[in-house]
């Protein structure tokens, strides 16, 4: 079984939902990174430190180190997600086969490989549009639960409760569409900037 670990808890720059202006930054965002791991496969997704920090990081809640690490993904390309990239040097750095336009400008363009299917076993990459045009996630089982971990697909529970996007969307009506199948495909998600979320269901 694959096994999973969610790093931090992210937090935006701005939200709406607290009364916040989003004109202006109100504090650093900071996103959620998670791992996955299977055998000798560890992947983080969407390192949301400075490298050395992120080692901290990674001893703290996963007894690894970050020399341990053999893959990254990037759900997209925005800055807070993507930190310090370059410096995971010898290892692949994944994005979901369909995304490589939103990844065509950066500097890393050359060393991004699609996900593969065979990377961590039952793991796999999904397209989540809204927030970028190719913003993506991975959906695994874990613990018999369906788990996606959607980047700034989903910014924080309020917005998915919403089915909202965040003030930098690209398309916000994708983003309702994105997250409305979200709610009915998934049991947990983690979002971009928010603690993993249980998806409420109607009962009745």
């Amino acid at each position: 079984m694959t096994g999973f670990c969610q790093l931090n808890i992210g937090h935006l720059s701005r939200n709406r939902f607290w009364g916040e202006d989003e004109s202006a930054p109100h504090r650093p965002a900071m996103c959620t990174s998670s791992l996955l791991w299977h055998s000798d496969a560890l992947l983080l997704v969407d390192p949301c430190v400075p490298y050395e920090k992120m080692d901290e990081l990674i001893f703290n809640r996963a007894g690894r180190r970050i020399g341990d690490v053999t893959a990254l993904f990037l759900t997209h390309p925005h800055g807070d997600h993507t930190v310090d990239a370059a410096r995971y040097e010898g290892i692949p750095i994944y994005i979901a086969p369909g995304a490589q336009d939103d990844f065509r400008d950066s500097p890393l363009a050359e060393r991004f490989r699609p996900f593969p299917d065979d990377c961590l076993p039952g793991v796999k990459a999904v397209l989540l549009p809204g927030h970028t045009k190719g913003s993506a996630g991975l959906a695994f089982s874990w613990e018999g639960f369906r788990v996606l971990i959607a980047g700034d697909a989903v910014m924080t529970r309020d917005f998915f409760a919403a089915g909202e996007g965040h003030f930098n969307s690209v398309d916000f009506a994708a983003v309702a569409e994105t997250i409305q199948g979200i709610k009915e495909e998934h049991d947990f998600v983690v979002p971009g900037h928010d603690l993993i979320i249980l998806v409420e269901r109607d009962k009745s």
